[in-house]
């Protein structure tokens, strides 16, 4: 009897001192932010959203800034903007992916916030600038965006921050693999459907974990650093496939400096598909009495030299 209970005080105080480890690790994770965030959820329209009135941290993995996010009411990376334009006032609504939504400066280095800036030393009218850029969208997905949400700003003029270095692969069911809105030769908005099983909201022990810092930083090493081990998991059911980094074309370079190739057949209809997008979103956008201007965004190798040329020599 007496070995049964050194034996429990042993377990006991392996736990207790297992938990306060794990503790302590949740604690200097947080406090040194170590771990991102999560800003966005899940939208049955646009995919995903952010999430009105979150506030945290945006960091990444090479630790080469860590930015205090907070979204605002109505779920933009923004001051808080009403509905209702105050006379007289001219309003820009931006819209775009990461480029705009900008979580690796803080908001008054957004470019959105600088044109606004801009703008407001040299006109002679009140200038509002909406940001609308969410992280991963690409040009259905905004125009989606503005039918749902944009339109309620009153907009003078919309504003679409493209990057060709994805938007156009974002706008095809053959070279984009994830869950996004695509757009048919019928002018119709469709959704793709997720590669696999559906995914479960998380329940008990997932649950928790989902929520730790600790965990997600120890989880992203492991399939950043580790990737066999990562696969490993996964085929036994204790990982995410959709977490494990996807693998370059068959021909060993990454899908979307396909946009820089010579012509093919997958690439000429992502690129129909994207003149159709952005037609529709000119037209949503006359008929709410707003003009459209696109402002393309250059890929880092389009403007430094040393960038192209090594793209040139890997691929």
């Amino acid at each position: 009897m007496r070995r049964l209970r050194e034996a429990a005080t042993a377990v006991g105080l392996s736990l207790t001192g297992a938990l306060l480890a794990g503790l302590v690790l949740e604690l200097a994770v947080r406090a040194l932010h170590l771990e991102p965030d999560r800003f966005w959820r899940a939208d049955p329209i646009l995919g995903v959203r952010l999430i009105p009135e979150k506030a945290g941290w945006w960091t990444q993995e090479e630790r080469e800034f860590a930015t205090r996010v907070r979204i605002n009411r109505q779920g933009l990376r923004d001051v808080d903007h009403a509905y209702a334009k105050q006379p007289g006032t001219l309003r820009i609504l931006v819209l775009g992916d990461s480029f705009a939504e900008a979580l690796q400066v803080p908001l008054e280095r957004s470019f959105p916030k600088l044109l606004e800036g801009e703008l407001r030393r040299v006109a002679s009218v009140p200038i509002e600038v909406i940001n609308g850029g969410v992280s991963g969208y690409g040009t259905a997905a905004e125009l989606l965006f503005f039918r749902t949400e944009g339109i309620r700003y009153q907009p003078d003029l919309v504003l679409l921050a493209f990057f060709p270095g994805n938007d156009v692969m974002n706008n095809s069911p053959e070279l984009e693999d994830t869950l996004v809105p695509v757009f048919r030769e019928d002018g119709e908005l469709v959704r793709m459907r997720a590669v696999g099983k559906p995914r479960r909201a998380p329940r008990g022990v997932k649950r928790l974990l989902a929520r730790s810092h600790a965990y997600r930083f120890l989880r992203r090493a492991v399939v950043n650093g580790h990737p066999e081990i990562a696969a490993g998991l996964v085929r036994r059911g204790l990982g995410d496939p959709q977490a494990i980094r996807r693998k370059a074309a068959p021909d060993g370079m990454p899908t979307a400096y396909g946009v820089y190739g010579p012509p093919e057949a997958k690439w000429e209809d992502a690129w129909h598909r994207t003149a159709l997008l952005v037609g529709e979103l000119r037209r949503a956008a006359e008929h709410a009495g707003a003009r459209l201007a696109v402002a393309i965004v250059p890929s880092k190798e389009e403007v430094y030299p040393e960038w192209w040329e090594d793209v040139l020599d890997a691929y």
